[in-house]
């Protein structure tokens, strides 16, 4: 083949490969182009198949990731009594403290990310006054509450007339634990209602 081992064939990019094996067969100029075209469309493949697989495994090492930290008991968790109860595989939590005005905001959900959702899926968006993660422990807060049990089925949600109630019982760098004390939810979309309470440990993202 040329002077080239099959070793040193392999170890040649499929443009090359083909340029010498136009050269070693007495292809036309024509045929040379088609055949170094040809090489091109398998390199943009084989890049995409690769981007592909890379996208894969990044994705599967964050599922497996947040699978270990559940598992380890570091993702937290929610459990709450609705029309049935409720436990979720994870609570991670992130506060905005206030600024220009406006109140802080704590953020509590059952996924770490949207694209990680699990079900049962709760949300919770309450707003607070304290300047810093210490500050919220033993505060009362209120805010809107969103359950989903399962994908595609009915979401529950705070009533118009008033807020879900939370009280903080510990806020550290680490973790937040909080009752829900009071509120009442309504299923869409088919109207039902029920009162809600129930315990949070959240780990803060």
């Amino acid at each position: 083949m040329g002077g080239f081992s099959l070793a040193a064939q392999r170890s040649l990019s499929p443009v090359v490969t083909l340029a010498l094996l136009a050269g070693t067969t007495g292809c036309s100029k024509e045929e040379l182009n088609d055949l170094v075209e040809k090489g091109k469309q398998q390199v943009e493949q084989a890049s995409q198949s690769v981007s592909e697989t890379t996208k894969q495994v990044a994705g599967q090492a964050t599922q497996t990731g947040e699978q270990a930290k559940q598992q380890l008991g570091q993702a937290g968790d929610m459990q709450l009594n609705l029309d049935a109860p409720v436990t979720t595989s994870g609570c991670y939590a992130k506060y905005v403290p206030p600024l220009g005005g406006r109140p802080g905001v704590l953020q509590l959900r059952s996924y770490a990310q949207p694209e990680g959702e699990t079900f049962p899926s709760v949300l919770l968006r309450l707003t607070a006054t304290a300047e810093n993660v210490a500050a919220l422990k033993e505060q009362n807060l209120a805010g809107q509450m969103f359950v989903q049990l399962e994908k595609g089925g009915p979401v529950w949600q705070s009533e118009a007339s008033g807020q879900v109630q939370l009280k903080v019982t510990q806020a550290d760098e680490k973790n937040l634990v909080a009752e829900v004390v009071g509120g009442s939810l309504r299923s869409f979309p088919d109207g039902k209602a029920s009162l809600v309470q129930g315990r949070i440990k959240a780990v803060w993202q």
